[in-house]
């Protein structure tokens, strides 16, 4: 059972903060930003996350 955790994250296409539930997957460090990657509730889908445009981390249950 893995853990959720609530983000709040920045996007600079669409200049927004979006709340997110995400469940992490696995991390990619290269040169460069690193990412996380990440099944997103809201999309319902897998997703890549850049670690410098999160905002706020919470751990969080099970969203329904």
């Amino acid at each position: 059972n893995q853990a959720w955790l609530e983000m709040l994250y920045f996007s600079p296409a669409r200049n927004l903060i979006t709340r997110r539930h995400i469940q992490p997957a696995w991390f990619i460090q290269q040169p460069g930003p690193a990412y996380v990657v990440a099944y997103c509730q809201e999309a319902g889908a897998m997703l890549t996350f850049r670690l410098d445009r999160i905002q706020a981390l919470e751990p969080q249950a099970q969203p329904d």
